[in-house]
């Protein structure tokens, strides 16, 4: 199909989506639309090449390559569709194309041996990012509190295995940001749950963390790894404060897990690494010094 020919008989669809690309234009004169230039004619033609061919343009539709993994790669759907929404949220009138109801449980725990105040993340593979446990509302639950008791149910289900537990709404808060797993600019509806538990030690999984109040603040953990509380945080005056008054979800001081101890000697190790380092160039500057 000759690329004039993509831009004659496309029908209004087509003309809308060159136009929004800027490879078409419309004439003043008579109302016609016409290519912009030499690289636009080009472009079209090779979009004409893929409708013959029946080749699709664009892959990773369905996520099976995350759209972070892939930057500089054109051709991946949701990389494209990042792109454009990351261009036309930057504009003072961007408007969300779509809109969810998401409810978010803000679980907080004091740790014994030192370890102090943590709060429970998981790892959302699709969305790249460490995230409250929570989810979307379904039109199968009768309210938001229901949504919240299933999600917690699903999601971590160890920890409320045979026990009761009780939650009470904290806050809500409606933001606009770009999906992680879309990629489009959305509307989030968000309500926030306190959790209370038994006092059974929790159960985790590898795909949790327990994170200090700072990597909240933050929005990343100590390895360099989001932490996606946007929505939390924005729902709140000083979500410093608001994390602060969050009562415990434990009614005693968990023992520190195999994974925080395994940390903190990392930790450990690492700044004893740095000083050693340092110690050693504070030497080697005396040394020329004295020289």
């Amino acid at each position: 199909m000759p690329e004039t020919a993509l831009v004659r008989d496309g029908g209004p669809i087509v003309i809308a989506f060159l136009v929004a690309q800027g490879a078409v234009s419309e004439r003043k004169t008579d109302g016609r639309f016409e290519i912009v230039s030499d690289v636009a004619r080009a472009y079209i033609a090779t979009l004409a090449e893929h409708v013959d061919s029946g080749v699709p343009l664009y892959e990773g539709w369905d996520r099976a390559v995350p759209a972070g993994s892939v930057e500089g790669v054109a051709l991946n759907g949701p990389y494209l569709t990042l792109k454009i929404e990351e261009r036309r949220f930057s504009g003072s009138k961007s408007v969300p194309t779509r809109e969810v109801r998401i409810v978010q449980a803000a679980i907080k725990a004091r740790f014994a041996l030192g370890y102090g105040d943590r709060f429970l993340v998981r790892w959302d593979a699709k969305a790249r990012c460490f995230q409250p446990v929570g989810g979307h509302v379904r039109n199968s639950d009768t309210d938001t509190e229901r949504a919240m008791r299933r999600e917690i149910e699903e999601e971590i289900p160890d920890v409320v295995s045979g026990e009761e537990f009780t939650i009470s709404r904290v806050g809500a808060g409606v933001t606009a940001q770009v999906s992680r797993t879309t990629s489009a600019l959305t509307q989030y509806d968000m309500e926030f749950f306190s959790v209370t538990f038994g006092a059974r030690s929790p159960r985790l999984t590898q795909i949790d963390r327990w994170v200090k109040r700072q990597e909240m603040l933050n929005g990343r953990t100590r390895d360099g790894e989001a932490i996606n509380v946007l929505g939390m945080a924005r729902s709140q005056p000083d979500f410093d404060s608001f994390l602060n008054r969050l009562p415990y979800s434990f009614p005693t001081s968990l023992k520190p897990s195999r994974q925080l101890i395994l940390r903190r000697i990392y930790e450990s190790i690492l700044l004893i690494s740095g000083l050693a380092g340092i110690a050693t160039v504070v030497s080697m500057l005396h040394g020329v010094l004295r020289g």
